[in-house]
């Protein structure tokens, strides 16, 4: 056979192997878990992923349907990057929704918990974590004061924060000391943003939080720190009791993943909840587990919404001696926009 038709005979079986393998993962990937609705990988991606810079930034009170319609520049981050378009806070009021995305301990009443949190899972391996505060006067300030609320603030909660002084002022600190984009300023592997009463829409609106949003978030996009980052957005609770599974909850409220890894204009079907922001930051940072809620069997990160280069594969999803990375996943899965 001439060297050219024994090439193109090579390529084209290899291609065969590819689509043959693809064929038999969409047939054979997993259901979603019972009552969930979630996607579970053959075998569960795991760590390093390229992404070494998390950013949560919290929001209050506001159902999916107001954000969209209100925010204009919120409704273009849910079209351009991955929506979890069902998404559920876990209850009303403020505090056990942060107290759940940063431990998994949920229920507090005003008190100091002794729960393993992400600030003891990113110092555990090494990482730099910070909790920005917006309008707190001073370092992990525990008191209520014009537009800084602790309700919004759960290091302060927290006994092995906020009962060591100086680790609480180094790692609790006002939202001044974020580093403008694109300086010389350090981010931290793990960061909490909470804007104030004003400009996170609790006491004013979705639009004022919006113009807050794109002001804070654009300059970040278009710097260096991107390129290894995401930013969660999401708010607290909404204004109904939804939750998954048909469950009583805090409401069915926004949640986008912006990163250059996030699977662009998708839209994901999976239904997810606070539980789920806290199993994929120590999916993407490497860490351990809390102990709280973040058994991953139960409350998946959030693999669908992410698209990561062939160098960054995690391992067998096929079969073996068969390798996909998650952007195959991710385009695999529904609720992908056209």
């Amino acid at each position: 056979m001439p060297s050219g038709r024994r090439t193109v005979g090579v390529a084209v079986a290899a291609l065969a192997v590819v689509v043959l393998a693809l064929l038999a993962w969409n047939v054979a990937r997993p259901a979603p878990s019972a009552g969930t609705g979630q996607f579970v990988p053959a075998s569960a991606p795991v760590f390093p992923t390229p992404i070494h810079h998390v950013f949560v930034v919290m929001f209050e009170n506001a159902e999916i349907g107001n954000v969209l319609q209100n925010g204009s520049y919120e409704r273009y981050l849910a079209g351009t990057y991955a929506e979890a378009g069902q998404y559920y806070s876990l209850e009303h009021y403020s505090l056990p929704n942060y107290l759940a995305i940063t431990s998994g301990t949920a229920s507090n009443l005003f008190k100091v918990e002794k729960a393993k949190n992400l600030g003891d899972l990113a110092s555990a391996a090494n990482e730099t974590w910070k909790g920005e505060e917006q309008s707190m006067p001073f370092p992990c300030d525990t008191a209520s004061t014009g537009d800084y609320d602790i309700m919004h603030n759960p290091w302060v909660m927290y006994a092995d924060v906020v009962n060591q002084p100086k680790r609480c002022d180094q790692h609790v600190v006002n939202f001044t000391a974020f580093p403008a984009p694109n300086t010389t300023g350090t981010y931290a592997n793990y960061n909490l943003v909470v804007p104030n009463l004003a400009d996170d829409g609790h006491n004013t609106n979705v639009s004022i939080g919006d113009s807050w949003l794109r002001g804070f978030l654009s300059p970040l996009i278009n710097s260096s720190v991107f390129k290894s980052s995401v930013f969660f957005l999401t708010y607290d609770e909404g204004t109904t009791n939804l939750g998954t599974g048909n469950s009583t909850g805090g409401g069915h409220v926004y949640f986008v993943a912006v990163s250059p890894y996030a699977v662009k204009g998708f839209d994901s079907t999976v239904q997810y909840s606070d539980y789920n922001v806290l199993t994929t930051t120590e999916w993407l940072l490497g860490l351990g587990h809390t102990g709280h809620n973040d058994n991953w069997s139960t409350f998946a990160p959030m693999y669908d919404l992410f698209s990561f280069p062939p160098a960054h594969h995690h391992g067998p999803m096929v079969g073996p001696g068969a390798s996909m990375d998650l952007r195959t996943v991710s385009s695999a899965l529904p609720g992908r926009r056209p």
